[in-house]
This record gives C-alpha cells, sequence and structure tokens, in this order.
C-alpha cells in the first residue's frame, strides 16, 4: 500500500519506490507539510517543523504564540488569516473580505486514479496499482471547500497532485487567482 494514514498521530504518508510525502493535521485543523524526500519509515516527521514563539506574528485567535501560520509549512496556504506568503488561492467573499482559512474537512483513499475532464493527467498503464488520496479543506466562513487530490504511482516513483475548488454557498464568490 503506497498510501499510510496514522489515525492517531493524524499523519498521511505517501510513499513511492524512492520517495516518502508527508503532511499532518495539525491541532488547529490545517493541513501542514512535513516531509518530502528520500523514503524513510518514520510514522511522523514533523518534529523537523520547528515551532518557536514569534511574537511578532499572527496566529489564530485558538493557538499559542508558538503556532504561527506563517511559520509552519501549510500544505495550502491560507489568505488573510495570518500567513503573508503567497496564498494557494485567491477569492472575494461576499463581504468583501479575500480570508481564506481552509481546514480539515474529511479525506478519502481509493484505488487508481481520478479523472479531471478536460485536463491533461497522468493514467494507469497494463495493470499497474494506483492510489489516490483525497483531502477536503473547507472554509467555515466563506463555505468554500478545496479538494486536494494526491495520485501515487509507486513503482513509477511518481506524486500527481491536483486541486478542485467548489462553492458550496448560495453566493457567488469569484477567484482573484
Amino acid at each position: 500500500m503506497s498510501i499510510h494514514w496514522n489515525p492517531e498521530k493524524k499523519v498521511f504518508s505517501l510513499h513511492t519506490k524512492r520517495t516518502t510525502y508527508q503532511m499532518k493535521i495539525s491541532e488547529y485543523g490545517h493541513l501542514l507539510h512535513t516531509y518530502y524526500g528520500k523514503r524513510i519509515t518514520d510514522e511522523d516527521a514533523s518534529y523537523a517543523v520547528p515551532r518557536r514563539s514569534r511574537s511578532f506574528s499572527n496566529f489564530p485567535h485558538e493557538a499559542t504564540k508558538v503556532y504561527s501560520l506563517g511559520d509552519l509549512p501549510q500544505e495550502f496556504s491560507s489568505a488573510d488569516v495570518g500567513d503573508y506568503r503567497p496564498a494557494s488561492i485567491g477569492l472575494v467573499n461576499a463581504n468583501g473580505s479575500f480570508a481564506f482559512e481552509g481546514k480539515y474537512y474529511c479525506h478519502f483513499l481509493q484505488k487508481g486514479t481520478t479523472e479531471f475532464k478536460g485536463l491533461p493527467e497522468l493514467r494507469a498503464i497494463d495493470g499497474e496499482t494506483t492510489e489516490t488520496l483525497t483531502v477536503v479543506l473547507k472554509d467555515a466562513a466563506s463555505n468554500v471547500s478545496v479538494g486536494l487530490y494526491y495520485t501515487v504511482f509507486e513503482e513509477k516513483d511518481i506524486i500527481t497532485r491536483a486541486v478542485r475548488v467548489v462553492n458550496e454557498g448560495v453566493k457567488p464568490i469569484p477567484l482573484t487567482r
């Protein structure tokens, strides 16, 4: 199995023949990118993500000063919620704000790949085994969800990524990027 979910530590590990890609759901629901590199057996590589006091940094209201979105490696970065690096998404909410704070909502594992009509994609051939992990992040304020799709071609040493944005609200929310 090339995709492993550890529910106790809230860690996703995606393994190819030679590499590991790892993400962790933080204690506040943000999806953090914790490792990509040579294949490892560590169940949780988040020990490599530094946590230090950042008195000049913003942090979520429920968090402490050692939890700064501007410092943590988010898998899908948020806009206007304390992370001032380029965001993964740009949108305009009904109230005119640009904020998007995607937090973990759910995930799915499936055999095979996911088809994205009209977009180029890598497909399995001749009985190749592939697995796809879908992680859904949701922003409570805007009612926008983001599906992050990771397909692992273990023997080919390839991990593909794709994003699908869905407005689950009733008002249109234009994307700016």
